[in-house]
Parts: structure tokens; sequence; C-alpha cells
């Protein structure tokens, strides 16, 4: 439903029509043609717990073009009851330019981050049942819109 609407949207810009491409299809299943991208968008839902969005971001680091962008959204304060919080720790295999973390009546925020050039070997070992939060943990290092 989300692609067919953004699909919709953007086929009424003659220029944008042009260059932006939606495609469904379950993610894991997708390998080599993600090199083909430039950026690449993973909705807020694409992994309905944390360990299942920590799987498809490894399996983009796996497979995307190095230094295509990976803009995904995630949650912060009240929201992350709605949506799984993606930390800078758990994007290996990129590097996170920017994040925003919104304080009006927009619900996710917005994380983008470049798939580094070394080849990845992802090993985060990752488990929510041990994971100690902490401002560091959910807040980048660096963060162009917000405040710690």
């Amino acid at each position: 439903m989300a692609n067919s609407m953004a699909s919709h949207l953007v086929s009424s810009d003659p220029d944008l029509s042009q260059i932006m491409v939606f495609h469904t299809a379950n993610i894991m299943d997708v390998t080599g043609e993600l090199k083909e991208y430039d950026v690449i968008y993973l909705a807020a839902l694409v992994g309905m717990d944390i360990d299942e969005k920590v799987k498809v971001i490894d399996h983009l680091a796996k497979y995307m073009a190095p230094g295509a962008l990976l803009m995904l959204r995630s949650a912060h304060g009240a929201r992350v009851f709605l949506y799984p919080v993606v930390d800078a720790q758990q994007l290996q295999g990129f590097e996170v330019l920017s994040v925003f973390l919104p304080n009006d009546d927009v619900n996710n925020s917005v994380v983008i981050s470049r798939k580094i050039a070394e080849p990845v070997s992802i090993d985060n070992g990752y488990n929510h049942h041990h994971h100690e939060w902490s401002v560091d943990s959910v807040m980048p290092l660096s963060c162009k819109y917000c405040d710690l």
C-alpha cells in the first residue's frame, strides 16, 4: 500500500518519476539488485520488533553498494511504544550521517546512514533482553537536529 501511494505521488512529477522506482518484495529475498540503488528507504514497520529489524539492517549492510544511503525510520520518546527503536550500534556496516528526532506531531524519527566501503562481517551479538539502555544507545554520537 505504501509503495503504491508513493508511486502515485511521484508519478505526477515528470522529473521524479524518471529517477524514483518503487518495489514491493521480501527484502530478505533481494540480494544483488540492492547494489543498483543509491538510496534505500526502510519503513518503520519493516521488522515488527528490534531483532527482526536488525536482521534486515544486517542483510542490507551485506548487499547494498558501498556509499549508498540507507534512510530508515525509527522512534523516540513515547513513540517507542509504536515502533522499534534503532540504535547507532545496530547499524553495523553503516556510518550514521544524520538523525532527526521530531518533537511535534510527526510520529517517526529518521536516521540517514551511508554504507561503508569495507566488506561487512556482521556479528553484532545483539540481544534485546541483555541490552542496557543509555543516552548513548538511543542517540548517535552526532545528531544534526537534536539536543541531549
